[in-house]
């Protein structure tokens, strides 16, 4: 009952294509335009992704659909991070230090994948957080399951939680024959002082195929950046034309980053 009433929900609000489907998984219910009906219905839905447990607990508001979940139903598994989440981490953080600590952290609270963390840094709790610990103002579910587990120490400041999410908004993939293929304009930027800059078709595709055929790295948008880029038609605050940025912004910006 749980794939038809799913399918239901899909229908019902106009998501069709896989696209779209990722989209709604990412923006803000205001961006999407559906029913407050159709939000709830589709967030019931998403609780009951295989990451999660179903069990009462603290709830939270997900940015994904407007819809109320279980903080403890982040499931805690048993494992290794995923390469893609090691490689955010690693892009996010100032130092192999800083990086081990929030490798440590993420395990130790169960965040074994990049789609866990990102749907815990954008899941607001009501939980009040100090004021450095909050991402854009606002009190996240990473955070609560980090105090949760480990204590309020060792909660992520609200420079790496920005630094993550920018890095998270990346695919990188290491190859062994030294060579690089980016492809910073596949979505939707910001440009300072300017237009905002469309994205250029096929960029992203272009450079993994490179790369996938020269046993090389590549660095690209991910797919779900691409996908609400495609569904919103206008960037992100956060995603901004490296060509274009500020100089005070360049050391944080995550294709920047991620040629360290």
């Amino acid at each position: 009952w749980v794939v038809e009433e799913a399918v239901s929900v899909l229908l019902d609000s106009g998501l069709w294509t896989l696209t779209e489907v990722r989209a709604a998984l990412l923006l803000p219910a205001s961006d999407l335009g559906l029913s407050s009906d159709v939000r709830q219905r589709l967030g019931a839905i998403l609780c009951r992704a295989p990451a999660c447990r179903h069990q009462p607990g603290a709830t939270t508001s997900a940015e994904g659909g407007d819809h109320v979940c279980a903080l403890d139903q982040f499931l805690p598994q048993a494992g290794t991070l995923e390469p893609a989440l090691l490689v955010a981490v690693g892009s996010a953080a100032d130092s192999e230090g800083e990086a081990k600590r929030m490798r440590e952290h993420l395990k130790r609270c169960g965040i074994l994948g990049l789609w866990d963390m990102r749907r815990c840094l954008y899941t607001t709790v009501t939980e009040v957080h100090p004021k450095e610990h909050l991402f854009f103002g606002q009190a996240t579910a990473l955070n609560q399951l980090i105090r949760t587990s480990l204590g309020k120490a060792a909660m992520f400041k609200g420079e790496a939680l920005s630094r993550l999410a920018l890095a998270a908004a990346l695919e990188a993939v290491d190859g062994a024959s030294g060579v690089l293929f980016t492809a910073p304009h596949g979505i939707w930027l910001t440009r300072e002082d300017h237009a905002n800059h469309k994205p250029e078709v096929y960029t992203s595709f272009i450079a993994q195929k490179l790369a996938h055929a020269s046993n090389s790295s590549y660095a690209t948008w991910s797919l779900d950046e691409r996908a609400k880029s495609e569904y919103r038609t206008r960037p992100e605050r956060t995603n901004q034309d490296p060509n274009y940025a500020r100089v005070a912004d360049l050391a944080d910006l995550p294709f920047n980053r991620i040629l360290r």
